[in-house]
C-alpha cells in the first residue's frame, strides 16, 4: 500500500549553460540543491568544457521567481581530480548535506578506461560556511570496489536519519558490452558521513529483462515514509538510450517497493525536455516539495524545475 502521492507541475528550465564560462559550455548535469531560506537556494551541477570534462558549479535561484533569477556563479566550487585518480576527467554533483560548520558534497568522478568507455566512483569534498569552494576529503573514492561490487559504485545521495547516516548509491551488476553498463540502486549506512558500510543490498532492482539502468537516486524521508525517486532505462520500450523518472516507497529506509506510475512526472510534448527527463533531485523548501530535473540528453540544455503537491489516496 503507497500513501497519497505527490503530482508534479512543471514550472519550466530554470537555467541554461553559460557559454562564456570555459567550463560550461553544455550540460547542467545532476542539479543537486542547498536549501539557504524558506525561498533562496544554491543548486549545485556539472558543467562541461568543449573537450566534455565536468566541473561542479553553482547557481543562485530565488524560488518565488525561479524564471528569472537564476544566476551563475562565475568560478566552478570544484574542479579536476589529479592526473590519474578516480576524477581525473569529470566531477558532478550528487548531494549536499551541511553538518556543523562543513558543506558536505558528494559527487561522482570520471575518467576513461581502455576496455569500457568509462568508470565512475563516488568521491566526497568538503567546504566551510563562508566560501563557496570545496576541498576533496580524499583523493580516492569514498566506495570503493570489492569482491561484492567489482563495477562502478557512483551517484551518491546521502541524507541524515537521527545519528544514521544513509546512503542510496549506483552500483554495477556488470558490462552488457564495453560502452553499456547495468547498474542498480543499493544501500551504505555510516555514523559520521565519511566511513560506510555496505552489504550489497538492493534497494530498486530492474523492472524488467530489458532494463539496464537505474541512475541517480533521491531520498527524502517524509513523515513515516522514505520516498525515492530515480532515472531509469533500458526497458522493452522506446528506453534505450532516453531515461525516465521512476518512483519506490519504503517504511524503514532500505527496503523499497517500486511503482514507477506514482512517478506523476513524464517528457513534455515538445521543447527541450519531449525525449528524456531525468537526474531527478527533490527537496523541501516554504513548505512546499519541489523537483530538480534534466530533459534531453542528460542535461545538454539545463534543468528544469516542477512543483509537487500531495494528492488523492493511496495505492
Amino acid at each position: 500500500m503507497f500513501t497519497k502521492p505527490i503530482k508534479w507541475k512543471k514550472i519550466g528550465r530554470i537555467l541554461t549553460p553559460q557559454l562564456d564560462l570555459f567550463w560550461n559550455q553544455t550540460h547542467m548535469s545532476l542539479p543537486t540543491v542547498e536549501v539557504l531560506d524558506d525561498k533562496n537556494i544554491n543548486i549545485y551541477f556539472g558543467g562541461r568544457d568543449h573537450l566534455n570534462r565536468s566541473r561542479v558549479g553553482v547557481a543562485t535561484i530565488d524560488l518565488s521567481n525561479p524564471i528569472n533569477s537564476g544566476k551563475i556563479i562565475s568560478k566552478p566550487v570544484l574542479g579536476l581530480g589529479d592526473l590519474g585518480t578516480f576524477d581525473d576527467n569529470g566531477v558532478m554533483p550528487c548531494s549536499f548535506i551541511q553538518d556543523g560548520s562543513e558543506r558536505l558534497l558528494y559527487y561522482v568522478g570520471w575518467n576513461p578506461r581502455a576496455t569500457t568507455r568509462y568508470s565512475f566512483y563516488s568521491g566526497l569534498a568538503i567546504g566551510n560556511l563562508e566560501e563557496l569552494e570545496f576541498q576533496r576529503y580524499s583523493r580516492a573514492p569514498i566506495l570503493e570496489r570489492t569482491n561484492v561490487e567489482p563495477f562502478v559504485n557512483a551517484s551518491p545521495m546521502v541524507i541524515r536519519d537521527g545519528d544514521l547516516w544513509r546512503m542510496y548509491y549506483v552500483s554495477g551488476e556488470g558490462w552488457i558490452n564495453p560502452d553499456r553498463p547495468k547498474y542498480n540502486i543499493k544501500y551504505a549506512h555510516s555514523r559520521n558521513g565519511k566511513d560506510w558500510v555496505r552489504e550489497g543490498h538492493v534497494c530498486i532492482d530492474f523492472g524488467s529483462p530489458g532494463e539496464h539502468a537505474l541512475a541517480r537516486p533521491s531520498v527524502i524521508r517524509d513523515g513515516n515514509i522514505y520516498r525515492m525517486w530515480f532515472g531509469y532505462k533500458g526497458a522493452d520500450y522506446d528506453l534505450q538510450h532516453n531515461y525516465r523518472i521512476g518512483y519506490a516507497e519504503s517504511a524503514d529506509g532500505i527496503n523499497f517497493i517500486r511503482n514507477d506510475k506514482l512517478a506523476n512526472i513524464d517528457v513534455s510534448l515538445d521543447g527541450w525536455d519531449d525525449e528524456m527527463i531525468t537526474y531527478p533531485h527533490v527537496f523541501c523548501a516554504n513548505s512546499r516539495y519541489w523537483m530538480l530535473y534534466n530533459g534531453n540528453n542528460y542535461g545538454l540544455s539545463g534543468i528544469g524545475l516542477a512543483v509537487g503537491e500531495v494528492v488523492g489516496g493511496g495505492e
